[in-house]
């Protein structure tokens, strides 16, 4: 069928197929044993039979297939014989557009990721929030709050969202992650304290038990799962995110920052990496949010650290990475300013969000550091403090 399709295509080219010759159940090792072969291709589809057994063979062999590569195929008959013996033959080679409203609304049904009541103004504009299947890249200046409002979207998801969270950080380690997060939950920041008196705090009673509210499920079960790996290179820190999306079930991956991964990269390389993130996307259906540094003003510009005006283009790195987005983000803020207050809001702007078409002003968000929490500056002003 595939080979009859390219012809009539007028491609000179074969699709090879193979079958494991130890039946479906059994089939994982002999996969893995021809990891280089199928590593060789840009896409691996996945043809068992449409049956529970078909079903459970392709859940191992996806955890021994190259990652990011993988495709599923659904099948309306058993398998490709008797689709073939039904003269099914065009709908094998493609979805047919009697599929298609099953496929609307499995895209409808999945719900999206929710975004923390401060951030309802850039909800709104995402008609919910930020779906699955979508890469979503934000930034700002160096200090400029970005990372402040990024855990606090995360605190809200570890919560609130109906899908598993993996961190990769690469600024902070594990530990001082887990410091700001603990702080966010207890309404205390802890990096205000000196050592004896902020070990004092978190060896209280009440604080053990916010943290095991925090980092655990009723069930007992991780929350999110957590890396911060440096010393590895590219494709060890790749497997580490396949291991997040294929071992952990996470379906939101966040990279914070982008460029201490990028870094020494060349733009090409860049490229491949983003290539690498859509591919994860299109296979697993999960989203990544990237955590970008932007570049310096040039001279005569507003600086960036007193609330210079930023664009796509100011990402640092490969121009592949706005370019990836579905959705980008963009922060400012003027930390020399004056007020207290302007001094600590960040202002966001969404130049694109893909499933929308919205972009624009998208939210000014005021951080009281006393409480290490973030609000909506209207509301905060109102004296609306959301907790």
């Amino acid at each position: 069928m595939l080979q009859n399709y390219s012809k009539s295509k007028g491609h000179d080219y074969d699709t090879p197929v193979v079958s494991p010759t130890v039946g479906e159940t059994g089939c994982d090792k002999q996969l893995a044993a021809q990891y280089d072969f199928f590593n060789q291709f840009e896409k691996i589809i996945l043809g068992f039979d449409n049956d529970q057994a078909g079903l459970e063979a392709a859940e191992k062999a996806l955890r021994v297939l190259p990652k990011g590569k993988v495709f599923l195929a659904k099948w309306s008959k058993k398998d490709p014989n008797e689709m073939l013996e039904k003269g099914l033959e065009k709908q094998f080679i493609q979805v047919a557009s009697n599929q298609l409203s099953d496929k609307i609304r499995e895209e409808l049904m999945t719900v999206k990721v929710p975004l923390p009541p401060f951030m309802h103004k850039l909800q709104d504009m995402m008609a919910g929030g930020i779906p699955l299947g979508r890469i979503v890249n934000m930034g700002s200046a160096s200090g400029t709050g970005k990372s402040t409002i990024v855990d606090e979207m995360i605190y809200y998801w570890i919560f609130h969202s109906p899908h598993l969270v993996g961190i990769v950080t690469l600024e902070s380690s594990v530990g001082q992650y887990g410091i700001k997060l603990l702080s966010r939950h207890i309404s205390n920041k802890l990096e205000l304290r000196d050592n004896e008196t902020a070990l004092s705090i978190v060896n209280s009673e009440h604080v053990k038990q916010k943290e095991q509210e925090l980092f655990n499920n009723p069930d007992g079960t991780p929350r999110f799962f957590l890396i911060d790996e440096r010393d590895g290179g590219i494709e060890s820190l790749k497997n580490l995110i396949d291991n997040l999306v294929i071992g952990c079930g996470c379906k939101v991956v966040i990279l914070d920052p982008l460029q201490d991964i990028l870094d020494g990269l060349t733009n090409e390389e860049q490229a491949l990496f983003m290539k690498y993130q859509k591919g994860l996307v299109k296979s697993h259906n999960i989203t990544f949010i990237n955590i970008n540094h932007v570049r310096k003003n040039g001279t005569g510009q507003k600086a960036n650290s007193t609330g210079g005006e930023l664009y796509e283009e100011d990402f640092q790195g490969s121009s592949a990475i706005f370019k990836s987005g579905a959705c980008n983000l963009l922060f400012t803020r003027n930390k020399e300013a004056e007020d207290p207050i302007e001094r600590n809001t960040t202002y966001m702007k969404a130049t694109k969000i893909r499933w929308t078409g919205k972009t624009g002003q998208a939210g000014a968000y005021y951080y009281d550091i006393e409480t290490h929490t973030l609000h909506d500056l209207d509301e905060f002003m109102l004296g609306k403090r959301e907790f």
